[in-house]
């Protein structure tokens, strides 16, 4: 972590338990989307999860018997979500399955084309750091280095121009897990995060889309395919 990197709004024992009840929905959709992907992989693939928080992602993923040979990795730039989603892990038997890196997206510490397939879940409103004079876009280059060519990048996050009921629904959830409301202002649209992906250099291999329907209305999804010949 460092100094320009603002903590999130409650603490990692407050996250564990909003995302183990409330956003269980919303990780089952990319959940889908990474059984889907895994298909068309070898079954010891490596799948990164970008800001794993407390790792409840990674641990459903790791209870997914399909998934059993892949080897996942999670990342977080704050040593209190890395303790507390080393515990969730350890509770859940899966120590030897889910490695836990401490470490920022902005200079990831992992090796270049290693993961086939990458996720990232509501942190892109999150990549903040004054070292860099565009902090989203490096952490979007980062990304893509640690990419496999071939591989495939998922970032998704609440768009700041999501309609109202989907907004209203959320927060509700949010409120009943003792979360405050989320804050639209931060949140980026679809032209911005397709400005950052250009402005990372990476644009021609990004697609950028809003939720059309039920729980994806709420927010974005940000698309890399890094190409085999890179």
């Amino acid at each position: 972590m460092t100094p320009n990197q603002a903590h999130v709004r409650y603490t990692a024992g407050q996250y564990d338990d909003y995302t183990k009840e409330f956003v269980k929905p919303y990780d089952d959709m990319l959940a889908a989307w990474v059984l889907q992907e895994s298909r068309k992989l070898p079954a010891a693939f490596t799948l990164l999860d970008v800001g794993t928080g407390t790792a409840r992602f990674l641990i459903h993923l790791a209870s997914i018997p399909e998934l059993d040979a892949v080897r996942l990795i999670g990342t977080d730039a704050f040593d209190d979500m890395i303790q507390t989603g080393s515990a969730a892990i350890g509770n859940a038997g899966f120590a030897n399955r889910i490695e836990l890196i401490l470490d920022t997206v902005h200079n990831m510490k992992l090796p270049s084309n290693l993961a086939h397939l990458i996720v990232s879940r509501s942190t892109l409103h999150h990549w903040k750091d004054a070292t860099f004079p565009d902090p989203v876009p490096r952490a979007l280059q980062e990304i893509f280095r640690v990419l496999k060519p071939g591989g495939m990048a998922l970032i998704v996050d609440v768009r700041r121009d999501a309609p109202p009921e989907a907004v209203e629904k959320f927060n509700t959830q949010r409120r009943q897990a003792g979360i405050g409301d989320s804050f639209l202002g931060e949140k980026f649209t679809v032209a911005e995060v397709q400005a950052f992906a250009e402005t990372a250099g990476i644009g021609s291999y990004c697609t950028v889309e809003a939720g059309k329907s039920g729980l994806s209305l709420l927010g974005l999804a940000l698309v890399i395919k890094k190409p085999l010949d890179l």
